[in-house]
C-alpha cells in the first residue's frame, strides 16, 4: 500500500482523479500512442505505455503501473515560450559612385622663337641676327661671332673643336677641359630644339676590350654629369661607352704591320682614339 499511497499523493498534487485514467486508458488504440493529457493548470501530461491500465480501474493496476513510472515516459511540458523576435537587420550603406577622374589636358608646347641664323639664340635676343655666335666661352649668349668656334652645333652632330682629356686610365676629367665643357652646355641650353643627345666615350686599342668599354662608359658619363651641374636637364643626355670598336684614322692593324718605322704614326692614331664626341639623336622630340 505504500507504493499506492506515493501515487495517489502524486496524482492529487496536480489534481487528477482516478476517473480521468480510465478514460485516458480508453483512448489509447496502440502500443506506440502518445497522449497527452491536459492539467487544467496549463500543463500537459504526456502518457506513454499505459497499456497496464484496464477499464475496470483497478487500484492495485494503478499502483503496480505508477510504481514502474520509470519505465514510462512521463514528461511535463513547460508552458509555451513567447518568440524571441529577430533584431531588426540594419541595410547596407549603398557603395559611393565611383570617382571620375578626368584626363589631364595634353599641354600645348608653344611654337619655336624665330631664329634666322639657326644659332640656337632667338632674333629678338640675337644681337647679330644674320651671324651664327661661335661657341668658344666668350660671350657665347649674344648671338655674335667672337673668335675661333670650339663648338660647332649641326644639325646631327655638336662638333667639339678640342679634346676633353682625363687622367690616365680614369674618368675623371682634367681642368683644362673645364672651359671646352662650360662651352658645350651653353650650346645645348641655347639650342633647345636639340632635345636628345648622345655623349660617346671612346678609348685606343690598347688593353683588353671590356676594361676599354668599361673605361668609355664611365668618361660618357662623367661629360653627362658635368653638363648637368652645368645647367643641361639630365633627360635631354645619354651616355654610351664604345671602348675601341669606332676607331678613327689609319687603320692600326695597317700600321702594326712595321712597328719600329710606323711608331709616330701608330701613337698619334691612338690619341685620336682617346676620345668624346656628341651626336644629336632626337630634334624637338623626332628621332634622327
Amino acid at each position: 500500500m505504500g507504493v499506492q499511497h506515493a501515487a495517489l499523493l502524486y496524482l492529487a498534487h496536480f489534481g487528477l482523479h482516478r476517473r480521468v485514467w480510465q478514460l485516458a486508458a480508453r483512448r489509447l488504440q496502440t502500443r506506440q500512442q502518445r497522449l497527452e493529457v491536459e492539467l487544467g493548470l496549463e500543463r500537459k501530461l504526456p502518457v506513454a505505455g499505459l497499456r497496464y491500465l484496464t477499464q475496470d480501474g483497478a487500484t492495485s493496476r494503478l499502483a503496480h503501473n505508477f510504481a514502474g513510472y520509470l519505465g514510462l515516459w512521463l514528461n511535463l511540458t513547460a508552458p509555451p515560450q513567447r518568440p524571441v523576435a529577430e533584431p531588426p537587420v540594419e541595410a547596407k550603406p549603398e557603395p559611393p559612385p565611383p570617382v571620375v577622374i578626368a584626363a589631364a589636358p595634353t599641354p600645348t608646347v608653344p611654337p619655336p622663337e624665330p631664329d634666322g641664323d639657326e644659332d640656337g639664340i632667338a632674333d629678338k635676343l640675337d644681337k647679330c641676327p644674320t651671324q651664327k655666335e661661335t661657341f668658344n666661352g666668350i660671350d657665347d649668349g649674344d648671338g655674335c661671332p667672337d673668335g675661333i668656334a670650339t663648338v660647332v652645333v649641326e644639325k646631327q652632330n655638336i662638333q667639339i673643336l678640342q679634346k676633353v682629356f682625363f687622367a690616365l686610365g680614369t674618368a675623371d676629367i682634367q681642368s683644362q677641359s673645364h672651359t671646352l665643357l662650360d662651352t658645350v652646355a651653353a650650346a645645348l641650353t641655347q639650342h633647345v630644339r636639340l632635345t636628345k643627345v648622345a655623349i660617346e666615350g671612346h678609348t685606343d686599342d690598347m688593353g683588353l676590350a671590356a676594361d676599354n668599354q668599361a673605361l668609355s662608359q664611365r668618361r660618357a658619363e662623367a661629360v653627362a654629369a658635368y653638363l648637368v651641374v652645368k645647367g643641361v636637364a639630365a633627360a635631354r643626355l645619354v651616355a654610351e661607352g664604345h671602348g675601341s670598336t669606332q676607331p678613327l684614322g689609319t687603320s692600326l692593324a695597317e700600321l702594326s704591320k712595321n712597328e719600329a718605322k710606323n711608331r709616330k704614326k701608330i701613337e698619334a692614331c691612338r690619341e685620336q682614339n682617346r676620345r668624346v664626341q656628341f651626336r644629336v639623336v632626337e630634334m624637338e622630340g623626332k628621332a634622327l
